[in-house]
């Protein structure tokens, strides 16, 4: 008895689409956990019996600054999910790359508000880092939406001017 087992392995495109809109997927979700965070900590301040005013303040001043990221984190989701649908729906690169550079733009907005949160949180390093990190994010998602749509035609090097450091 001869059975036989037929795997197809998914190609890089169809690989590249399905991680695209998983995470724009997880961040519109992580937008509207935002929207919960956001209310729980007004019922923590409106409960808090004023023992530690400083901390109370601190998150007075957070809840706006979390608030305005909502709007940019749910519309990096969203376009990266539209980048991913532009690779199924077999659309051209600049489409897919106008996608990357609206996602990055919104990331790079997410980031600036990060940042803003760190220094409302003078002890907090993990929000400059998270900043940071977005902000390298959105360079590098920039980077890959001007390559797509064709923005960022870079010389090639003739001959061996790049081994001396040409054309950089």
């Amino acid at each position: 008895m001869n059975v036989y087992v037929i795997c197809r392995f998914k190609t890089a495109a169809e690989l590249v689409s399905s991680e695209l809109r998983e995470a724009g997927d997880c961040l519109v979700e992580g937008s509207m956990k935002l929207q919960l965070a956001i209310e729980e900590l007004q019922v923590s301040i409106q409960s808090e019996n004023g023992d530690d005013t400083s901390k109370q303040e601190k998150m007075k001043a957070i809840l706006p600054v979390v608030g305005k990221s909502i709007g940019p984190l749910k519309a990096c989701g969203e376009s990266l999910e539209r980048a991913g649908a532009a690779i199924v729906r077999r659309l051209t690169a600049a489409d897919v790359g106008e996608n990357l550079e609206r996602s990055a733009e919104n990331m790079l907005a997410v980031a600036t508000l990060l940042e803003e949160i760190s220094n409302l949180c003078d002890d907090d390093e993990n929000a400059l880092l998270s900043s940071q990190r977005l902000t390298f994010g959105s360079m590098k998602m920039r980077e890959a939406g001007n390559n797509l749509t064709g923005k960022n035609q870079n010389q090639k090097p003739k001959g061996k001017a790049w081994l001396k450091g040409g054309l950089q």
